[in-house]
């Protein structure tokens, strides 16, 4: 697992192919980050990443072991129903 400790708000994350997927607002408990919430789907909320998907911290920059699709289709899994993510 990584040590988000040293991913701040505001950073880009970056898939493996190069996609831009978000930027970051916060990370919870060292083991999730919530991204921004995107303009356009405001009403469903932010999204979440696990920290076991990020393969590299650079400054204002979180690189992640997944390509766009994979993290897309597979963001907020790890966030059990009912789950406080605020």
């Amino acid at each position: 697992m990584a040590d988000l400790s040293s991913i701040k708000p505001g950073s880009r994350v970056v898939a493996s192919n190069g996609a831009i997927l978000g930027v970051v607002d916060a990370v919870e408990g060292g083991e999730r980050l919530r991204l921004r919430a995107d303009e356009n789907k405001q009403a469903s909320g932010p999204d979440y990443i696990p920290s076991s998907w990020v393969s590299g911290i650079e400054t204002d920059l979180v690189r992640l072991n997944r390509d766009e699709t994979q993290a897309r289709d597979t963001m907020n899994e790890d966030i059990p129903a009912g789950e406080e993510t605020s």
